[in-house]
């Protein structure tokens, strides 16, 4: 696939795969930090966990995470 995307350039084939690794692997640990804060904040009343997205977005309001977190449960 890193040839393919890279026109058959073997150092930049190198390149891609390194780079789609790093990223895959980060975004394996934000999946794995979402779900231990996930976890921490709680269900929500309808049992649902805690939509991350919409606390990063409330606290990008200037509330703090602890009153977002009670707003979304």
């Amino acid at each position: 696939m890193a040839l393919r995307a890279t026109g058959n350039k073997v150092p930049a084939a190198v390149r891609f795969a390194e780079v789609k690794a790093e990223k895959a692997k980060k975004m394996k640990q934000v999946e794995a930090e979402n779900r231990s804060k996930q976890k921490r904040l709680g269900r929500t009343a309808n049992g649902s966990w805690v939509n991350i997205g919409y606390l990063k977005t409330i606290i990008g309001f200037g509330y703090s995470e602890e009153l977002a977190s009670a707003a979304l449960k």
